[in-house]
Order: C-alpha cells, then structure tokens, then sequence
C-alpha cells in the first residue's frame, strides 16, 4: 500500500537499503521527499553531483560517501537501514 494513487516505482531507483515505497511511506510529510528524485538517477558528472546531489545531507548519509568499520573491521561505505530512517524522519 502507498499513500500515493499514481505512484510508479522508478526502474533506476538506486538507494539500495529501501526500495523507493519504502522511503516514501517514512519521508511522506518531510521535506526530504524534495530529494526522491536524486535517488531514482545517478549524477550526470562532477558538476551536476555537487550542484545537486551533494547539499542534500540525505542523500550524502545514503549514498556510500561516509566510511565506517564493520564488525569484521572492514571499511565499508555508510547507508542508512531502515531504522535509521525511521528515526532521521523524524527530525525533519
């Protein structure tokens, strides 16, 4: 179910830990929903990436820009799961 009637998945939705229904039953009311589509296709180059994508802090917490160590010790580039979605929602 999706609070949206004409709502149609995007096929380059590319947010890999919610699919895009996902994200717009926990963003719907938020100024967030500002930034889906920076989520349904990559950045064209550079220029299109800091002009756009960057300045959204959204997107820079989901997109694999921060690293973190995992429990093995790797480094691995950071997304958010859908509890912390749950919860940055919510301070929006």
């Amino acid at each position: 179910m999706t609070p949206y009637k004409d709502y149609i998945p995007s096929p380059t939705w590319w947010l890999t830990k919610i699919d895009e229904a996902t994200f717009r039953e926990i963003y719907h009311d938020s100024v967030v929903m500002d930034d889906i589509e920076l989520f349904r296709t990559p950045p064209k180059d550079d220029a299109d990436y800091y002009a756009n994508y960057f300045p959204s802090r959204l997107f820079r917490m989901c997109s694999g820009l921060y690293n973190i160590e995992d429990k093995q010790g790797n480094k691995v580039g950071f997304e958010f799961n859908w509890e912390q979605h749950m919860v940055y929602s919510h301070y929006q």
